[in-house]
């Protein structure tokens, strides 16, 4: 039988990691992040066309910026070592700029499903073969509290994919809290809850669409 998990497979290059806070976005340029964060590595730049942003750096395997009041980290590839870094990047960062005001971070997890056969309801089925419809989208969202952790799952279908995005938020007062929660959620734990809770849905979808025939 096969596992309904070799259906899904994570996206790269998306904001992985979100601290909100009062950034200061001067820091954030190639020569702190090297001197600093990746001293070893070989870092781009790239400069930033909305003026409330900082250069975005960039090594091999991870993308660091800040935009508006948002510290984001991006996986180019979204591979377990690579979460790990960005884990260990944020808390360097928490080290180095103790004071900033901050007040919330959300660890986000995108998995497109291949299926082309299950959750497409009769209606959207009959909605597609009238002449001249382009079908684009049906997007749900759900916000829910799973193990005191705050879950926002938004899941887009389109013809041919299905989109989960999971968030897990987490407020905090500064940032020695978020290195506790952190700490106590790492990025890799929280992972694996979200591909169990994935599979618990995607298991449920599967027993309706077979009740249902």
């Amino acid at each position: 039988k096969m596992n309904i998990l070799e259906k899904v497979k994570i996206k790269n290059d998306y904001n992985a990691l979100v601290i909100v806070g009062i950034w200061n976005k001067g820091i954030f340029n190639k020569e702190w992040v090297s001197n600093f964060l990746l001293p070893k590595d070989n870092l781009t730049v790239e400069i930033p066309i909305n003026f409330d942003a900082s250069h975005r750096v960039s090594n091999d395997t991870l993308r660091i910026n800040v935009i508006g009041n948002k510290l984001i980290f991006l996986p180019i590839k979204s591979e377990d070592q690579i979460f790990e870094q960005i884990e260990n990047l944020s808390i360097k960062i928490a080290d180095y700029l103790p004071h900033t005001p901050v007040q919330s971070f959300g660890v986000n997890f995108i998995y497109e499903v291949d299926d082309k056969t299950g959750d497409r309801s009769d209606d959207e089925d009959k909605i597609k073969k009238i002449p001249n419809v382009h079908y684009k989208s049906k997007i749900t969202r759900h916000c829910f509290l799973l193990n005191n952790n705050l879950i926002n799952l938004t899941k887009t279908i389109n013809s041919d994919k299905t989109t989960i995005d999971l968030n897990f938020h987490f407020d905090i007062k500064d940032l020695v809290s978020y290195k506790g929660i952190i700490n106590d959620n790492s990025i890799l734990s929280l992972k694996k809850r979200a591909l169990s809770l994935i599979e618990e849905l995607m298991n449920k979808e599967s027993q309706e669409v077979a009740n249902a025939k």
